[in-house]
């Protein structure tokens, strides 16, 4: 039977999930607990937030050297909140991964779509508003080509994925704007952090 190698005291009050604005920890009882991001940046270890105002979390180096990262993650996220470390550690023990035909291309290239993140420009004093929206794309850290040239081949497929994902958000629809009245602005690929970010804007012509 599978081991957690990791005990509480290195998990302790760092988020090990995050799913819809919301933070997931062990507290120092060992209970799983959530909290939103505005919380999650006072109290969990390795949380932050970058300039725009959304937030992220990094899982220390320290624990994915010691856990298969993926088991892990895949076992976390069959956790309920109020349940305790010790039951977490017997549902790691029995987390198996079934195994897949690998995805290809752009599948495969992209890991996942983070949620949009709406701005206000100072001046724009209409609060039900946005000037622009940024997206981040996370994508693989190797991969068989160029990066930046497979990203440069392929980056209108990869805005129509982005386009879709963000047609379907919950906090998009509320402004019940169409993505045909939206440009995008700039896309820049940070090789530090494996993604893309892109930037839209409203067009002038549906402002």
């Amino acid at each position: 039977m599978r081991k957690l190698e990791v005990g509480l005291k290195a998990l302790l009050n760092k988020a090990v999930r995050s799913l819809k604005g919301e933070y997931y920890y062990f507290d120092k009882n060992g209970i799983y607990q959530k909290v939103n991001e505005k919380e999650a940046l006072k109290i969990l270890k390795n949380v932050f937030q970058r300039i725009d105002g959304s937030t992220y979390y990094e899982l220390y180096p320290e624990i994915y050297r010691l856990e298969n990262a993926n088991i892990f993650r895949v076992a976390i996220s069959k956790m309920k909140v109020g349940q305790t470390f010790e039951e977490f550690e017997v549902i790691y023990a029995n987390t198996e991964i079934v195994k897949h035909e690998k995805p290809k291309g752009l599948d495969r290239f992209i890991l996942t779509i983070d949620s949009p993140v709406f701005i206000r420009l100072p001046e724009n004093l209409k609060r039900s508003t946005f000037d622009y929206i940024h997206i981040d794309v996370f994508v693989v850290s190797e991969w068989q080509s160029d990066i930046y040239e497979y990203i440069k081949e392929n980056q209108k497929s990869i805005k129509e994925r982005v386009l879709k994902a963000l047609e379907q958000d919950r906090k998009f629809k509320k402004y019940d704007v169409p993505v045909s009245f939206l440009r995008l602005s700039n896309a820049t690929y940070s090789k530090r952090r494996n993604l893309i970010r892109f930037v839209f804007e409203l067009k002038y012509d549906h402002l």
